[in-house]
């Protein structure tokens, strides 16, 4: 399965057979046969009989070969295809082969979105998202958040508007320093996919990592999931940046959009996406990367553009781990975004 909208989609493979020619009689025909077992059929256009395109000749090889598609199957089972090799003026040839058909996959994601940012003392709502193949039946669950304690708190949970928002049982429990678990159980199986849950985050004060503006920085990590048998699970962490006084998250408005970047947090290398007003074609636009002292550290870009969308790609392997702003200037204002290098 790819997801709930297209539904199931095969993994077409190939099933082929060799044929040797040792002799010294050249064969003008040589054909062959492929059985398939139940719960495999051809690939559209294929057939059960095939030949090889030229005669075979002495000490040359040949090979067939047929593109087979798996059903649906709730277990994982094993297969035999046999093959039946005809050549002219000779008696047949069978040969047999066993395969591994897996089950189908029923898949579920949670995720936390990266790029979380709140100023210290205050809390913010990061939502857990749930995605799930078709008949991925989920009427219960449970699965940890691991932070760290000295940048963040989770306080609880919010669940209006969200896929759990008539539960009847979903908790959170603190089960060690910088660890929640979050259970859920009903009667009905979710349905949908979307916000699972929203954590109730809160930005712990103290020293930052900087010692100057006060940011830190946490991963939300995802683990130990507990869902119902024949399920797999696919964890996508998150991650959460907290500011002092002195450096106060930005937000975007309608007609101002900060540059962003994907990935943030990132290792190397980001792209960075930034957009343009109209008024911005009238003169020279810049874009920098800065540190928490303000100075130029990178310029991703310097001159005339068009109004819209535009990337640009930032190389910081060179760059220290940390906080950093990227910076818009242009004729329509000065635009910020933060990005977060991590180890």
């Amino acid at each position: 399965y790819v997801n709930e909208r297209i539904g199931y989609q095969p993994s077409p493979f190939t099933v082929s057979v060799e044929i040797a020619n040792n002799g010294t009689t050249t064969f003008p025909s040589v054909q062959a046969t492929l059985s398939l077992p139940s719960g495999v059929t051809f690939a559209p256009g294929e057939s059960a009989t095939k030949a090889l395109p030229s005669p075979l000749t002495p000490g040359r090889q040949g090979v067939i070969a047929w593109s087979c598609i798996p059903s649906p199957t709730e277990t994982t089972v094993t297969v035999r295809f046999d093959v039946r090799v005809e050549i002219e003026g000779l008696s047949f040839v069978g040969c047999s082969s066993t395969s591994v058909v897996e089950r189908i996959r029923r898949l579920v994601v949670l995720s936390i979105p990266k790029g979380n940012v709140v100023r210290s003392g205050k809390n913010i709502f990061v939502t857990v998202f749930y995605g799930h193949t078709p008949g991925a039946l989920v009427s219960a669950f449970g699965f940890d958040v691991l932070y760290d304690p000295a940048t963040v708190r989770i306080d609880g949970l919010e669940r209006a508007g969200t896929l759990t928002e008539h539960w009847p049982s979903v908790a959170l429990a603190q089960t060690a320093n910088g660890r929640v678990r979050i259970t859920g159980m009903a009667g009905e199986p979710l349905a949908g996919s979307g916000p699972l849950a929203l954590l109730n985050v809160f930005a712990v004060s103290g020293d930052g990592s900087d010692n100057r503006f006060g940011w830190k920085y946490s991963e939300l990590r995802l683990a130990d999931p507990a869902f119902p048998e024949g399920i797999d699970v696919e964890l996508q962490h998150g991650d959460i940046v907290t500011s002092g006084d002195c450096l106060v998250p930005l937000a975007g408005s309608e007609r101002f959009v900060i540059p962003t970047a994907r990935p943030n947090p990132f290792r190397e290398t980001t792209t960075v996406t930034f957009r343009l007003e109209p008024a911005d074609e009238e003169g020279t636009v810049v874009v920098d990367v800065l540190d928490t002292f303000g100075r130029v550290v990178r310029r991703l870009a310097e001159g005339r553009f068009t109004a819209g969308e535009h990337v640009a790609h930032l190389e910081a392997h060179e760059l220290p781990t940390g906080v950093y702003f990227c910076r818009l200037i242009g004729n329509a204002g000065v635009r910020v975004g933060l990005l977060v290098k991590s180890r």
